[in-house]
């Protein structure tokens, strides 16, 4: 297993995504934990596409603001694999991803695993292709609770921000 002493910066994206983006940084972060044992891989991969995905398909795009578009940062530590995802969103759209998230910081890994069955077998696809599992992914391989927040830009809209720490001790 690769040791590194210091918190370092493995991947950073600012701006508009694509599956051609969202592919490529992928990619790249196999290269960059080639070193990194094949399990911690498969969790940082699944983390990286639910979160990139979520922004992807979710986003409220905010018209000629360039001050605020989606990030991504994944950086990694002697213990930890921590990424940050963020993007605009909809006030309107706060309560309901934050009852989300509640939901599922609230789920201990026999309840996560349990919603996950339940979407799988009941859940209904929104318009935007979503069932509802992002976030339930997302805990599924993290190691902490999920940490997010939501930050003012203007009357319409939030700065959504999720963070997923994985942990590789």
């Amino acid at each position: 297993m690769n040791k590194v002493a210091q918190r370092e910066e493995m991947l950073t994206h600012y701006g508009p995504l694509s599956y051609d983006e969202i592919g490529y940084l992928l990619n790249k972060m196999m290269a960059k934990f080639e070193a990194y044992s094949l399990a911690l891989r498969k969790k940082v991969y699944t983390a990286m596409v639910e979160s990139l995905e979520n922004v992807y398909r979710h986003q409220d795009v905010m018209p000629d603001d360039t001050n605020h578009y989606p990030r991504f940062d994944l950086w990694v530590d002697d213990g930890q694999v921590e990424m940050s995802v963020g993007n605009p969103v909809l006030n309107s759209r706060v309560e309901h991803i934050n009852a989300c998230i509640e939901r599922v910081n609230a789920l201990d890994r026999d309840g996560l695993k349990e919603l996950y069955k339940n979407i799988i077998l009941h859940g209904t696809i929104t318009e935007k292709g979503g069932a509802g599992l992002g976030f339930v992914n997302m805990a599924k391989v993290s190691d902490q609770k999920l940490a997010f927040t939501f930050d003012e830009i203007d009357a319409q809209y939030q700065y959504f921000t999720i963070k997923i720490v994985i942990n590789h001790r």
